[in-house]
Formats: structure tokens, C-alpha cells, sequence
């Protein structure tokens, strides 16, 4: 039955489900991935250690015009609107992109990149709009990624590639959709007036869509899902493909790292950490950083054999290990400073002598970069030496406290580096090493000492000397001394300890706030606030020793750390930085707090990272992070990458070279040359080395085009050879519908194959062909299908029965032909 054809016309819209006015399942899936990626990219843009307030609030913006815009379909405006809005945005970010810092230049163009993904999102949609939401997020992952080298972010970088190949996927598929869904011109036959319909129109069955669009529509569904498992393929090949080419290319021309990472940026907090200066009346909060500074490994001697060094703290007479920084020797008006010149320094040992190892604490250190050029460790250390692949730098000892400094290379700086320090034992042998013990067997030295580390501000600290000498002088001894000079300095100084830790009086705490302007802040500690954290507590402690004549300096850096029990290292953070005070007693500088030492453990431990397991397992990323990726270099890539290849290779030419003859010798060294230039990258950067690459890259695209060529050919003649055997073995077919046509069956324009089968069945047996026949038309038309649209092949032995069949019908329906009419007599 012919349908009636009407002719109709359409909009160039975007595909949409025409029974319910909806968005395509195709559109949908475009929505919901740039919805996606474009929250994706800011709050990766957001996690950098320069975020954007932005940046921040574009996740709430998106998902607001997705409901608004996208689906209630509410509130939307023109290119027009769009355009003008755009103006005002530019003209925000301007100005700064071409001033200031490179650091905000590049906020500012991330701020534009932002705000211009606000203006379209609001914005009515086709295809286009889409593609430009997905380039601006691409393009402020790129922003975000000169603005940090953490882990995190690299890891949200491999999700980021699997949406942005996703999205680019089903927004082809939108634009082949909508290819397929726009009017074609056709020619539309003439009406009764003789003329064509004008415009872009389609021929349309009256109240249905033509059957040809609906399958193409359900085809493009279909590519869709293959699309789309197709896109995680590419995703997957896609990143071992760059790991691989990030890991080989050559690092020979990057010397440094992307902007440095700081804290600064989060405007109106502070952080507790390490310091090489001491500057206290800080107001308000200060927050406690996890940034990693330390991961810390102890051995005896240089055996393996692990030390503990919660344990080796005790051997040494402390309650935590306490990692030495730099002393701080003058203070006036509430700020440390070292009076030690920077030139003052001298060499240090690199490592004992081995049949002295055995007296000493190996400790295996890897530091972070922090501002400061201080080298942390255990005192006292004797011996120390930087890790083999920090180049160009030293380690010295500043002669008068034994502190340690790092004299770093340009490479090395604002880099992890590792470290080993010899450390004493235990407290005997401690006592025994220069930096503990120096001024005890030197007059100069100890009078040298004592007048550095009495001094006191001429004229201050009134108060804080009264209350020195009443702390010290208000116990009564069993021999009633009354006088300082009469009470030993152990005595003195441990009075003062007891007093500022033990007493009560005062409160350990992260919030400082000045009472008085214009008082000393030590003081203003002592009798007012009675509240600080360690460095006031520390300040307190050396003055007031001062004050009654022990000589005393102030230590800035870290107590306590955590065990990584996935990498068996300490890990001290910048949370854990410290300040407490070296006193000269007895001749020996010996370590004292005063800090209630329970009191900051609660506070230290309150803001670690939740869920330790997640912690190590985080800082075992990190570590890997920047050593493969942030810190790569050449020296790292020819260890890791270049020198095995390369010795692989040798060891195959020398295996497969016998060695004993001169020409095979040459040949060896030639080829071992050869592969030795190929590997180097140095060389690769040489005019040399440009030809060389200029050749190879000749003969790989010359590989690949024969190679491609010789495929190309393969697959045409492979495909001959099935088009030749299909047409073969469909060629049954036709003559089994010659032998029809004898006797009178053709089949309908408007019927199928099998619907024919009926007729043929009728007619064979209205023939009165012998039952035997009666099968074969099933059987034909069953294999017709298996080889047209199945694609399968029949095998020699069944096309020989079809040729034996189709002979004994040829003959069968011959003979009835001959016969009929002497039957009809």
C-alpha cells in the first residue's frame, strides 16, 4: 500500500527528540560532559597555590546555567548580549596582563579565561558554543598547570584528558547528527500549477518521519555507543603514548622549575613554620602547615641496620628527635637575629672513617624546599655529605654554634636534594664532640661565649631580669644560698624551665594577641597575655637565663614527625617546626625547653592530616611525582632510561658478534658507536646531531610510507578476493530466481525474500514438483541472507550441494514443464 507524500519543512536547529520537543541523547551527553570538564578546570584551577575566587565560584555558576539555560530552558540571551558582556571582562584583565609579575599576569589571564566562560554560559547554544566552552576549560587546565607541580594536580590531569577526548567525541557526533538532521534540496515534482515548491524542503510520509531518517538516527545512536567506547581507548593509548614521549625527550634545556610554590597567596593567614629569624607579635590565628620539609631514615654506622629515632632521641637525653636549624644569638624588641657572619664557616668531613662508623647515627635525609638555606639533622653531626646527584653545591658549618648551611648550585635550588649526616651515638659521646663541647677546653672560646651569649638590650627587660632572679633565688636551698653566684647554673636554669613549663602560669596556643602597644612582646608575654606558642616560650627562657648569667641562645627548627609506614621514612612537616633554647652548662651547650610539651602535642597532632593511611599513601605519590615528572632531568633520564637501553644494546651487538677477528671488532665498535650517538642526547642538540635526526626521521617516514603502501595493497586485494567470492556465492541466488522466473514467480517490489518463500512454496507444489524439492527454496533463501547481510562465507562443500540442488530443480521443473500439458490430455 503506497504511502501519500506531502511535502514539508524544517528549521536548521540542533537535533532534538521530535516527539517530546527534547535535546537529543546526543546533545544531552554533549551537555553533561562540558558541564564536566568546565567544573573540572576550575577546580583544578582553584587547588594552585595561586587560586582564583573566580575560579571558585564558576562550579555553582555552571551548574545553575545547566538547570536555567540547558534544561528549564528559563533565561538565555543572544550573541549580542554576549558580546557586550564581554567587553567589561577584558577590559578587568587587561590591564594586568601586560604589568607586574609574570605570576600576575597569568592570573590575569586566567581571571579572563573565567569570565569568559560566565558570559557563554549563559548564553543560547549551538554546536559551537560547546566547542568553545571545552577549549576555555582545556585552556585553564594549561594556566593551572604552570601554577603548580603538585601531585593532585597531575593526577586530575589524567581525568582531564579522558573528559576533554570524551567531549571532543560526542560533540563530532553532534556536529554528524546535525549534518544528518539538515534539510536537503531535493526535487520535488511539479504540482498541479506546473511549478516546484520553493525553499529548503524534504519529502516527508504524511504523520511519520521518512523510514530512511529514522534509521539513520538509530544508526547514529549506534556509532554513538561505539564512539564512545572507542574514546576510553584512545584515552588509554593516549597516555602511555605521552608518558612514553614525556619520559624519552631529553631535559637538556630545562634548568629550573614553574613558579615557585608558596603560601603567601592565601591572603590573611599565616603558617607555622621553619625560619631562620624569630619575629614575634604576630596577631590573630596561625595555622599549622602540612607542607613536607623532611623524610628522615637512620642506620648504625653505614651498616642497613634500621635505628629508631624516637629511641635515638633518648639515647641523646630528649623526649622527641629534634632536627637542629640555626641558632639565633642577638634580640631586641621582640626579634631574633644571628650576629654570625655568613663568611664565618668552614668545611665539614664528608664521612667517618670505617672502623669508626660504628660510633655514629647515619641519618639518611631528603629535604624539601623550604625558604631557607638551612640543612636540618640530629645534632651533634660530624661527618656529612650531599647525595651524588646534587651537583655544583656544598654543605658547610658555620665555626662559632656548628650550625649547617647548603651552599646550593642554580640547579639544585628550590629543589628536593638528599643528604647523609654522622651523628653522635648517644649523650656520651655527645658530650665529647666540638660542637658541644668546645668552649670547655678553650679559655678564649669560653670567654668569647660568654659575652656573645649574655647580651641583653642596654636599658630593657626590667621586669623579665626581676623576674629571672626571683624565680631563681625563691627556692630555698639546704645550704640557704641566697646569692646567684652561689647556686650552680644546672641549678638556675632548670628553676627557670620548671617555672615558664611546670608552673601553670602560662598557656601554650596558636592565638597571640598584643595587649599593651609599646611593651616588649616577651614581656608582654611574661605578665600579661601568659599565652603564645613555642618561640615565646623559647624567647622567654634564654632571656631570663641571661639574666642570671647562663649563656643561652635561641634554636629554630623542628621537633617531633610521623612514620610513613609505606616508605618506612620520618616525615617531619612544617607543622612541626620548633624553637627552643641551647644553654652553656657546665661548659657543655645542652638542649632545654620550655615549652608545655603536652600542651603543643595536642595542638600539633589536632591539625595533622585526617586518615594517616590516605596521608602516606598521598606523600608516597608526591615523592614519586617530583622525582619522575616535576624534577626529571637528564642526569635522572640517562639512570633511568638511556644508560640501560644503551648497555641492553651493547650487550646484544657483543653477543652477537663474535670478537676474535679485526673486521668483526671494527664492526662491533662501529655499530657500539653508532647506538652510542643515537643515545646521546647531547648530541641531539649538536649540527651533528641535527643531521642525524634530519636522517632518521628520512628513513622512519620512508619505513612508514612502503610499510603503509604494502598494507594498503594487502587490504584491496583481500577485499577483491571477497567481493569475488561473495559475488560467486550469491550467484546462487540469482540463478535460483532465473529458474522462478520460468514458471511464472517474481517477487513483489513490496516483499521480502522470505515473504516470497510463501509464493514459491504455493507454486512448487501447485506444479506438483516431488516433495524433495520442497525444502531447497528455505535452505537457498537461508544462505541468501547468511552471505548478504551477515557477511559470512559458505564453505566449497555447501556451495557444491547448492549447484547439485539447483540442478535437480532446473531438470525437475524442465520435466513438469514437458509433461504438463500431456497430463492436461
Amino acid at each position: 500500500m503506497a504511502s501519500t507524500l506531502v511535502l514539508s519543512s524544517q528549521e536548521n536547529v540542533a537535533p532534538t527528540d521530535r516527539a517530546a520537543g527534547q535535546p537529543s541523547a546526543t546533545l544531552r551527553m554533549v551537555q553533561w560532559h562540558v558541564l564536566a570538564i568546565v567544573c573540572l578546570a576550575n577546580f583544578m584551577l582553584s587547588i594552585t597555590e595561586y587560586p582564583l575566587v573566580s575560579s571558585m565560584l564558576t562550579i555553582p555558576i555552571a551548574i545553575v546555567a545547566f538547570v536555567v539555560t540547558e534544561r528549564m530552558k528559563l533565561f538565555s540571551y543572544s550573541a549580542t548580549v554576549a558580546n557586550f558582556l564581554s567587553v567589561p571582562a577584558l577590559l578587568l584583565c587587561v590591564g594586568n596582563l601586560f604589568s607586574g609579575s609574570v605570576e600576575t599576569r597569568i592570573q590575569a589571564g586566567a581571571n579572563l579565561l573565567v569570565l569568559l566562560t560566565w558570559v557563554i554560559l549563559f548564553q543560547r547554544k549551538e554546536s559551537r558554543h560547546y566547542w568553545w566552552l571545552a577549549s576555555l576549560a582545556i585552556l585553564q587546565i594549561a594556566v593551572g598547570a604552570v601554577l603548580t607541580t603538585s601531585a593532585g594536580f597531575g593526577l586530575l590531569l589524567a581525568v582531564a584528558l579522558f573528559l576533554a577526548i570524551r567531549t571532543a567525541t560526542y560533540l563530532v557526533a553532534l556536529r554528524i547528527e546535525e549534518d544528518c538532521s539538515e534539510p536537503i534540496p531535493i526535487a520535488a515534482p511539479k504540482g498541479e500549477s506546473g511549478e516546484r515548491p520553493s525553499g529548503r524542503q524534504i519529502l516527508v510520509a504524511e504523520n511519520r518521519v521518512v523510514p530512511q531518517s529514522s534509521g539513520l538516527q538509530a544508526q547514529i545512536r549506534s556509532a554513538v555507543g561505539a564512539l564512545s567506547n572507542a574514546a576510553t581507548i584512545v584515552f588509554l593509548g593516549s597516555l602511555f603514548a605521552a608518558a612514553v614521549f614525556f619520559a624519552l625527550t631529553p631535559r637538556v634545556w630545562i634548568d629550573r622549575l614553574p613558579i615557585e610554590q608558596t603560601y603567601s597567596s592565601l591572603a590573611g593567614r599565616s603558617y607555622t613554620g621553619y625560619s631562620d629569624t624569630v619575629k614575634l607579635g604576630s596577631f590573630g590565628e596561625v595555622l599549622e602547615s602540612p607542607k613536607l620539609v623532611l623524610e628522615v631514615r637512620a642506620f648504625e654506622g653505614n651498616s642497613d641496620n634500621t635505628v629508631n629515632l624516637e629511641a635515638y632521641a633518648s639515647r641523646l637525653g630528649l623526649d622527641e628527635p629534634y632536627f637542629r636549624g640555626v641558632t639565633m644569638d642577638s634580640y631586641d624588641q621582640g626579634e631574633w637575629v644571628s650576629g654570625i657572619p655568613e663568611t664565618d664557616v668552614t668545611d665539614v668531613p664528608r664521612r667517618p672513617p670505617d672502623e669508626y662508623a660504628d660510633q655514629f647515627v647515619r641519618q639518611e635525609i631528603r629535604r624539601h624546599p623550604i625558604n631557607a638555606s638551612t640543612v636540618f639533622a640530629v645534632h651533634p653531626v660530624g661527618f656529612i655529605r650531599l647525595g651524588d646527584d646534587v651537583k655544583d653545591s656544598r654543605i658547610v658549618r658555620r665555626r662559632l654554634d656548628y650550625s649547617l648551611v647548603g651552599e646550593l648550585g642554580s640547579k639544585a635550588r628550590n629543589r628536593p636534594y638528599q643528604y647523609v649526616a654522622y651523628s653522635s651515638v648517644d649523650l656520651e659521646s655527645a658530650k665529647r664532640h666540638p660542637a658541644i663541647a668546645a668552649a670547655k677546653f678553650s679559655p678564649d672560646r669560653y670567654r668569647f661565649e660568654s659575652e656573645i651569649y649574655t647580651r641583653l638590650p642596654p636599658g630593657k627587660l626590667l621586669r623579665l631580669r626581676k623576674l629571672a632572679e626571683e624565680v631563681v633565688l625563691s627556692a630555698v636551698r639546704e645550704d640557704n644560698a641566697r646569692e646567684l653566684a652561689d647556686i650552680p647554673a644546672s641549678e638556675r636554669a632548670d628553676r627557670i624551665v620548671r617555672y615558664l613549663r611546670d608552673s601553670g602560669d602560662y598557656t601554650y596556643s596558636l592565638n597571640i594577641e598584643l595587649s599593651r602597644s609599646g611593651i616588649d612582646e616577651v614581656e608582654d608575654f611574661l605578665f600579661e597575655t601568659r599565652k603564645g606558642h613555642c618561640q615565646y616560650f623559647a624567647s622567654a627562657l634564654a632571656l631570663m637565663l641571661r639574666s642570671v648569667d647562663v649563656p643561652a641562645r635561641l634554636v629554630s627548627g623542628f621537633k617531633g614527625g610521623n612514620l610513613n609506614s609505606f616508605t618506612g621514612s620520618y616525615e617531619v612537616q612544617q607543622r612541626h617546626a620548633h624553637a627552643w633554647v641551647e644553654a652553656r652548662i657546665d661548659g657543655l651547650w645542652t638542649t632545654l625547653d620550655a615549652t608545655p610539651a603536652s600542651s603543643r602535642s595536642a595542638i600539633v597532632d589536632a591539625n595533622a592530616p585526617y586518615f594517616a593511611y590516605a596521608r602516606n599513601m598521598l606523600s608516597v605519590v608526591t615523592d614519586a611525582w617530583q622525582d619522575y615528572v616535576v624534577l626529571l632531568n637528564l642526569e635522572k633520564q640517562k639512570e633511568g632510561f638511556y644508560n640501560p637501553v644503551a648497555n641492553s644494546i651493547r650487550s646484544v651487538a657483543k653477543a652477537i658478534s663474535p670478537g676474535e677477528e679485526a673486521e668483526d671488532t671494527e664492526r662491533t665498535t662501529a655499530v657500539s658507536a653508532m647506538f652510542k650517538a643515537l643515545l646521546d642526547p647531547n648530541l641531539w642538540f649538536s649540527g651533528r646531531g641535527i643531521v642525524l635526526l634530519t636522517l632518521l626521521a628520512g628513513c622512519i617516514t620512508l619505513l612508514t610510507l612502503i610499510s603503509r603502501r604494502v598494507i594498503a595493497f594487502h587490504r584491496r586485494r583481500r577485499r577483491q578476493l571477497q567481493q569475488g567470492r561473495q559475488a560467486r556465492t550469491v550467484k546462487f541466488y540469482q540463478r535460483f530466481r532465473e529458474l522462478c522466473s520460468r514458471i511464472g514467480l517474481n517477487r513483489p517490489a513490496t516483499a521480502t525474500e522470505r515473504e516470497f518463500l510463501a509464493h514459491i512454496k504455493a507454486a512448487f507444489k501447485s506444479l506438483g514438483l516431488p516433495e524433495e524439492f520442497q525444502p531447497v527454496p528455505v535452505a537457498l533463501i537461508d544462505d541468501f541472507y547468511a552471505v548478504r547481510f551477515g557477511n559470512r562465507e559458505l564453505s566449497e562443500q555447501r556451495l557444491g550441494e547448492i549447484e547439485g540442488e539447483l540442478n535437480a530443480l532446473e531438470r525437475g521443473i524442465a520435466d513438469r514443464q514437458r509433461s504438463g500439458p500431456a497430463k492436461e490430455k
